[in-house]
């Protein structure tokens, strides 16, 4: 044994010995718990990704599906945009000296949707859609009943 050790173990008591196996006990342990919680946190900023990426996809095949049936694309939700602009986002101040102006009270984005090009054949059906429609009577729509 080393004269530290010794010198160690005469001037403690068994109680203060135990104490200071206890703390390097809880010690471990909170090491390991932060660790374990360090692990959650990058394991949840990935799925964070995942499901973002996953919403904009969906959106995406949406809006394929919507434009071949000849309706208008479906516009990001607010959600969306605003964790896209929080990435992106300048803090407030300088973006108000960039601008010279006050922040505005309605801070909410306006989102319009992008034009979409229409095909001959969706053009012609919308067409074909619109004629019927003044073509038709404003009669009632129920035949009349045979007696």
């Amino acid at each position: 044994m080393q004269i530290a050790h010794i010198w160690h173990r005469l001037t403690t008591t068994r109680y203060a010995r135990s104490l200071e196996a206890d703390l390097a006990l809880e010690r471990a342990v909170v090491t390991r718990l932060d660790a374990v919680i360090a692990q959650h946190g990058i394991e949840i900023g990935k799925q964070d990704g995942e499901i973002a990426r996953l919403r904009a996809e969906n959106r995406a095949l949406l809006n394929s599906i919507l434009g071949i049936a000849g309706v208008p694309p479906v516009s990001a939700s607010l959600d969306d945009l605003a964790a896209t602009q929080s990435q992106n986002a300048t803090p407030p101040s300088v973006a108000r000296t960039a601008n010279h102006s006050r922040p505005r009270a309605n801070s909410t984005p306006h989102v319009a949707a992008p034009t979409r090009r229409r095909s001959w054949p969706q053009i012609h059906r919308l067409l074909e859609f619109e004629s019927a429609q003044k073509e038709k009577p404003a009669a009632d729509p129920l035949p009349p009943a045979r007696v």
